[in-house]
């Protein structure tokens, strides 16, 4: 509902217009501003729906709604937290029932008890997703563990884009040379990748390369000549 409780003005009804048979009624509709005393207080996780039998409205989470939600989104996520220290009337899809009105208007308890409700946000949905473009995103079972993002197959990483700052999602870097993910000659990530994916220092998907010094296969260099295998950021020897 925007800023407010929507409200109805006076109906304006021309009976003097030859071009219609019958009269029509034009309706005006205006916005009660927030600092309005009759302006709701829902949060803006949630829907401001008005319940006429008990002459006010309910808070209704935005993701319980049929015409915002997918019907595979998992149960928790269609109510209110479930912790009453994140919000007022936990696990329920609405105020109704639970915050109750004393007064028409100026009732700070039932305020309040509408501006705590608060309901967990689809972050997966269009404009909200904070996945990499390559990477899925998925839902947890409670919404209090947020999203993950999950890599196609054949890439590695956090699914979380990478940061300017060098942080992304998992805490990746955004540089190219400190972003790569080398497999060995067996296709075994190598110790060091492995290391980096498991503490989330990989951002974004990314495709494994070779690290041409490990592996049977990879040592081309002689150590009896103390030569040592370096492989450069591509992962070819050198």
């Amino acid at each position: 509902m925007g800023g407010g409780r929507r409200v109805r003005t006076a109906t304006n009804t021309n009976n003097n217009n030859n071009n219609n048979n019958n009269n029509n009624n034009n309706t005006a509709t205006k916005t009660v501003p927030p600092s309005n005393p009759l302006a709701h207080k829902c949060h803006p996780s949630t829907t401001c729906v008005n319940t006429p039998l008990t002459g006010g409205y309910s808070c209704v989470c935005n993701t319980s709604l049929s015409s915002s939600s997918p019907p595979s989104l998992p149960l928790p996520w269609t109510r209110s937290f479930t912790s009453p220290l994140l919000t007022t009337c936990p696990s329920t899809p609405s105020t109704l029932g639970c915050c109750v009105p004393k007064s028409f208007a100026n009732d700070a308890a039932f305020d309040e008890c509408v501006a705590g409700f608060v309901c967990p946000v689809d972050t997966c949905a269009k404009g909200n997703n904070p996945c990499d473009t390559k990477a899925t995103c998925r839902l947890r079972d409670e919404p209090e563990e947020g999203v993950e993002c999950g890599c196609p197959g054949g890439t590695h990483g956090s699914g979380f884009p990478c940061s300017k700052g060098g942080g992304g999602g998992g805490g990746g870097s955004s540089s190219a040379t400190g972003n790569v993910v080398t497999v060995g000659f067996d296709g075994f990530l190598t110790e060091e990748s492995e290391g980096r994916l498991e503490r989330g220092e990989v951002c974004g998907c990314e495709k494994a390369v070779v690290d041409a010094c490990v592996g049977q296969e990879g040592a081309k260099c002689d150590e009896k000549r103390n030569e040592v295998c370096q492989s450069d950021e591509k992962g070819e020897s050198r």
